[in-house]
């Protein structure tokens, strides 16, 4: 064996060098890396619950969008297989409206399947924007060309019948305008009745969330039998409106039930006026007036004839 001796080095001077210097460097070493691991961990686990964080709301904002408001905190405990077992909810307090396009099958057969969805995102868009400006209202469903909301209810409000008329008749001037301006021969039929509701969760794949009753039946009854261009309210909607609406006659449909009668009411330059008389009524006439303006250049862009020709100047 060959042992190496350093000058003036010895055992206990080693052990001194260790202890004193090299001991104390690995300590330090040590002790940096687990600093450097605790604060990877920690910002890995800040950053995982950012992720958890904006998960959960992006799922909230789902389900907020598909469900009434408030609906989320149940969803949320249960899996989505079980939400059609949560208990019905009974809605006392609002206004149910309809309506649909007059002359949309016929149109969905001449026109490209593209064009027909441009068309019904830009109707559906747009009534979405008046009902965010009008307030409490949420969207039950779209089949096709058909629209159906609640006015009040989930969001409660003391004039829902009016928000609901308001609505109908903003859904009127949007279909007009957009028809005027794209020269199609569309025209729209509404209804509103106030009663009460009943809304659940319907099946088990693709959950939806559906609102029945004797007010769905005579809401139906309302928009089938309303002439194209109009909308027709039951009388319990008629007696409980408090804004300043100029309605028709009160009339009996031949094909409604007993004791049931109607009102008509159009989009006259009063009715527009009280449309946009609520708390964000300048909104809704800056929206109405865009569709006004775009159906009335399309008018005029229609009917428009070039000037006569100057006549020629005699020369002196």
């Amino acid at each position: 064996a060959v042992v190496v001796v350093i000058d003036g080095w010895t055992p206990g001077t080693f052990i001194e060098a260790f202890s004193n210097f090299l001991c104390p460097l690995c300590i330090m070493l040590a002790f940096r890396r687990a600093v450097d691991d605790f604060v990877w961990w920690s910002d890995s686990v800040d950053e995982m619950r950012v992720r958890i964080k904006d998960k959960q709301e992006t799922n909230r904002d789902l389900i907020n969008g598909l469900f009434p408001p408030g609906k989320w905190h149940i969803l949320t405990t249960v899996m989505p297989e079980e939400w059609h077992t949560s208990s019905p909810d009974d809605l006392t307090d609002c206004s149910v409206l309809q309506m649909d396009i007059k002359g949309f099958t016929k149109l969905s057969s001449q026109v490209k399947a593209e064009d027909l969805v441009d068309l019904i995102n830009a109707v559906f868009t747009s009534i979405d924007e008046a009902a965010d400006i009008l307030g409490h209202v949420w969207k039950v469903e779209t089949i096709g060309d058909c629209y159906k909301a609640v006015v009040g209810g989930f969001e409660p409000v003391a004039d829902h019948p009016d928000k609901a008329v308001a609505l109908s008749l903003a859904i009127l001037e949007i279909i007009q305008g957009i028809a005027t301006r794209l020269g199609l021969p569309l025209s729209v039929r509404c209804a509103v009745h106030t009663g009460d509701v009943t809304g659940a969760i319907v099946g088990k794949k693709l959950p939806r969330y559906l609102v029945y009753g004797e007010s769905c039946e005579i809401l139906n009854m309302l928009e089938s039998t309303a002439h194209p261009g109009t909308l027709q309210v039951s009388g319990d909607t008629r007696r409980a409106l408090r804004w300043d609406w100029s309605v028709g006659q009160e009339a009996k449909p031949h094909d409604s039930r007993k004791g049931l009668v109607t009102h008509t009411i159009e989009l006259s330059n009063a009715n527009r006026k009280t449309m946009c008389k609520g708390p964000n009524g300048s909104e809704l006439h800056k929206l109405m007036r865009m569709f006004r303006r775009r159906g009335n250049r399309t008018k005029t862009s229609k009917n428009s004839r070039p000037p006569p020709a100057p006549s020629p100047v005699e020369s002196p």
